[in-house]
């Protein structure tokens, strides 16, 4: 019996979090973006603080 092989992330993906994004499509026309290497799924772009923290002293 033979085992499925597992597929381990390209070094430089694993290491270094460096990851080559290219822009794919699904089937009804949806964009997203996936490392060509390692195949992880871009998160969005909206992570953390959605606004500029106030400038200290500013008015």
């Amino acid at each position: 019996m033979t085992r499925p092989a597992i597929r381990v992330p390209f070094w430089r993906c694993r290491v270094f979090q460096w990851h080559d994004f290219v822009s794919r499509s699904t089937a009804d026309g949806g964009r997203f973006q996936i490392c060509a290497r390692c195949g992880l799924d871009r998160p969005p772009a909206a992570r953390g603080l959605m606004t500029t923290p106030p400038w200290p002293g500013g008015a």
